[in-house]
């Protein structure tokens, strides 16, 4: 997994390189119908990642295995990934630089 996309990648070119959104959303506008795959980490207040990846969002707070970061009431969520599809292919890229 490179971490690498580009513009015309079918979706199962995207999870290759990406793994899994941690988020799907539909969005409309002007020109039709997009998916959006969004990819997020977590920070603590310190700035240290507590995680980044898709895991956690099958977890539950009942669930003994609850990823301990989603305990720490002060961490950030940010989104550091942005995928979008028309039909199946991507038409747009957002990354977050550092």
């Amino acid at each position: 997994m490179r971490g690498e996309v580009g513009l015309s990648f079918d979706k199962e070119m995207v999870q290759l390189a990406l793994g899994e959104p941690d988020r799907l959303l539909t969005r409309t506008d002007a020109d039709g119908v997009s998916e959006v795959w969004s990819y997020t980490t977590y920070q603590g207040p310190n700035g240290v990642y507590l995680y980044r990846g898709w895991y956690h969002r099958y977890y539950s707070y009942r669930d003994p295995f609850y990823p301990y970061y989603l305990d720490v009431s002060s961490r950030r969520e940010r989104e550091r990934f942005r995928v979008v599809f028309r039909g199946e292919r991507v038409v747009e890229i957002q990354q977050e630089h550092s």
